[in-house]
């Protein structure tokens, strides 16, 4: 490569650190990114997902009168539902049904 298209590379990576910062890799072994998605609490988050699956509802119902009349308008339900399969908190379901066992469990212990 010659000195001037080296500088520019360096420029141009430079100025994307500085601004291609919503999309980051998960690691350097796999093609897969991750973004981030700010919720002020759990019950945002359970309003969002709500409302994503409402939003492919009704883009489904509307695909059914439509059937393919123009595609360009049509939206991607299969992206929308990866997306909301994503955001849900596997880990803290999980966490809220040990919890919840366990709070069961010994308050049936306790009045035995």
């Amino acid at each position: 490569m010659e000195k001037n298209e080296i500088e520019n590379l360096k420029n141009l990576k430079k100025l994307a650190a500085g601004y291609l910062k919503s999309v980051g890799p998960i690691s350097s072994e796999t093609q897969a990114f991750v973004t981030k998605i700010r919720m002020q609490s759990y019950y945002e988050l359970g309003y969002a997902i709500t409302d994503l699956l409402r939003l492919c509802i009704l883009s489904l119902e509307e695909e059914e009168h439509k059937k393919a009349t123009d595609r360009k308008s049509c939206m991607n339900v299969a992206i929308i539902l990866e997306m909301v399969i994503q955001l849900f908190p596997m880990e803290e379901f999980e966490f809220l049904s040990e919890l919840h066992q366990q709070i069961f469990t010994d308050s049936d212990t306790l009045n035995e």
